[in-house]
């Protein structure tokens, strides 16, 4: 379907509107004329009040939009399966785990990227999980019931769903000192809602004075109390409203209103306009002479003005006209070249009315759609650059080398039979590693490509090492990714026998296991995952394990940490990192890969993923 956004009848649009002016004019100039100067000056008096609570309407519609900004960002982080998974947990590994945090950690830098509005965030368990955006917990509270204590005490209630809303305290925020505001809210278990965690979230109280900084003479947020929250004269927070009576907002629960105050003898009127999402009030305060105007001169201007505008009208009317169609074009003209795919195309902002205002708001989708586009660009160039690495490591020339550089060797010295057998063991290796372009082979398979790659080593660098598998025969002609396997066992080879241990062994694991279900366990969320009769996840368990020189705890800690990262891990890791990539890619992010060591006794590489129903065919049309 095409869409024609072309304005095609613009002098058509432009008659309309100029008759339209011209006779509610004429009407509204025959009603003025009638009607007396009292009855004028009370309409006039009524309309300005309307106006005035549309204004406010709209600003608070704006204000509104930013805390729902806010509150729906504490949406998605409550709603986050890996943060409730932490926080249901019982196991003191995953809840003071360096994994959990680092979780959380991301979670929450992604919400502050979607949301820059909002500043910190602090999430805390009721089984002791404390964590932060980056920052150290504020010094107010450091876990759930000291924090849950100060909450209490401002309003916050275990029984009433949602967050409250409150004026936060002076906190250093952005490199200085600022104002803040408060969002908190419960976590609650998903099924059974009890509470499990508490939710703070910080943001500039200067940046919600944005939302309204041009708007009328004295505007302020206030609570439902008549505090001021957000104001431009910062001594007035957490103060009572000055100079407004506040009995009507104390009492009521009304939406919208404009009520008249005396002060000094001096009239002047506060229009009030509530935000749905925090129960505050946008407040705007006018005096009678700004609100108003030169009601004085009325009287004797409103037959002259009546006179003229009958004059006039005519002309404006076909000039107002021509005014707002041309916004118009210009405006469905640069949406026309957008959908046409011209993303830079912008709309011309030459006013503040409602159709520069959409144009204005077209600009923004636009700049986030181009920000998008290059975003989605740069993933496909990391993407491919990591399919041109992992084929290079498939191809493993380093191996090529040496392997031929050690049959030149044995060529020399007369060695035949050696030559022919290491030939022999280097074309089986290739024959399976290349696999016809495949990118998933049965675990058998896999596991000739390593012996075949472990006798060329065993060959060529005279190492006594013995090769141990052990297969659950179920799992023989389960198809994985290709060179899942060889990576680890090449790293053992290489890092685990060094000069000082040129024996040992090299064990290789196979088996299926079942996971409890329960909480504290990892879920493996799919709906065609193997489950046994209580309900745990069947996963398989690939462990290659090496008697080698094993690993000091910093160094295992330092290589799980560079695994788990989303660009490549340093070259010493890369294939532990790429064989983590690919697993987790395959299966899911809950697909691990870990490694274990005791210096000078092992080294042990796990590989876990979860065992899916009709896992052969959903392989094979990846393979397709």
């Amino acid at each position: 379907m095409e869409w024609k956004t072309k304005l095609q009848f613009r002098g058509l649009l432009a008659t309309k509107i100029a008759v339209v002016y011209f006779l509610v004019s004429i009407i509204t100039i025959l009603l003025v004329g009638i009607v007396s100067y009292e009855r004028s000056r009370h309409i006039i008096m009524e309309s300005n009040l309307r106006v005035a609570e549309a204004a406010g309407a709209t600003i608070a519609a704006s204000i509104n939009n930013f805390f729902h900004g806010i509150d729906q960002t504490g949406i998605s982080i409550y709603a986050d399966k890996g943060l409730h998974q932490i926080l249901n947990s019982d196991d003191p590994l995953i809840v003071r785990g360096n994994a959990s945090t680092v979780y959380v950690q991301n979670l929450l830098v992604q919400a502050k990227v979607i949301n820059p509005n909002v500043g910190t965030i602090d999430i805390l368990g009721v089984n002791g999980f404390a964590c932060s955006d980056g920052a150290s917990l504020f010094k107010p509270y450091a876990n759930f019931t000291e924090c849950e204590a100060r909450y209490i005490a401002s309003g916050l209630q275990t029984e009433i769903p949602g967050a409250i809303w409150l004026l936060g305290d002076n906190l250093h925020i952005d490199g200085g000192l600022r104002q803040t505001l408060t969002e908190v809210r419960y976590i609650r278990h998903i099924d059974s809602l009890d509470i499990i965690g508490i939710m703070v979230l910080n943001f500039h109280e200067s940046k919600v004075a944005r939302q309204f900084q041009s708007a009328g003479e004295n505007p302020y947020l206030v609570d439902s109390d008549g505090t001021v929250i957000s104001a431009y004269d910062k001594t007035l927070l957490g103060r009572p409203l000055p100079s407004v009576n506040l009995e009507r907002l104390t009492e009521g629960n009304e939406k919208l209103f404009t009520q008249r105050d005396l002060v000094q003898g001096q009239e002047q009127y506060a229009t009030f306009a509530r935000i749905g999402t925090t129960g505050w009030y946008y407040v705007n305060i006018q005096s009678s002479e700004s609100l108003f105007g030169d009601m004085l001169t009325l009287r004797t201007a409103i037959i002259g003005a009546i006179l003229l505008a009958t004059v006039v009208s005519p002309f404006l009317a076909g000039f107002f006209s021509r005014g707002l169609t041309s916004s118009v074009s210009r405006l469905t003209n640069s949406m026309q070249s957008a959908m046409e795919g011209n993303l830079t195309a912008r709309f011309e902002i030459r006013g503040r009315d409602e159709i520069n205002r959409i144009g204005a708001y077209m600009n923004d989708m636009l700049d986030k759609i181009r920000e998008y586009t290059e975003y989605r660009t740069l993933v496909a160039v990391r993407q491919k650059d990591a399919e041109l690495k992992l084929l290079q490591a498939q191809i493993n020339p380093h191996l090529l080398y040496n392997t031929l550089d050690s049959v030149q060797y044995y060529i020399q010295i007369g060695d035949n039979e050696l030559v022919a057998r290491i030939l022999h063991q280097m074309s089986q290796f290739f024959k399976i590693s290349l696999s016809r372009g495949q990118e998933f082979i049965p675990l058998k398979h896999e596991l000739e490509l390593v012996k075949h790659y472990f006798d060329l080593q065993r060959l060529c660098r005279n190492k006594d090492i013995i090769l141990l598998t052990q297969i659950d025969p179920e799992l023989a002609e389960l198809r994985i990714p290709k060179m899942t396997i060889q990576p680890i066992v090449e790293n053992s080879i290489i890092h685990a026998f060094t000069a000082e241990y040129d024996t040992g062994t090299i064990s290789i694991t196979a088996r299926r296991k079942t996971l409890p279900s329960g909480p504290g366990s990892i879920s493996f969320v799919a709906d065609d995952i193997f489950a046994d009769s209580a309900g745990g996840s069947t996963v398989v368990e690939i462990i290659v394990c090496d008697d080698g020189c094993g690993l000091m705890p910093e160094e295992v800690e330092q290589i799980n940490c560079q695994i788990n990262m989303d660009s490549p891990a340093p070259p010493l890791h890369f294939g532990l990192w790429n064989v983590n990539q690919r697993i987790k890619h395959t299966y899911g992010p809950a697909a691990q890969l870990t490694v274990s060591s005791e210096f000078g006794v092992y080294t042990q590489t796990t590989i876990v993923f979860a065992l899916y129903q009709g896992e052969d065919n959903r392989v094979s049309r990846n393979d397709s």
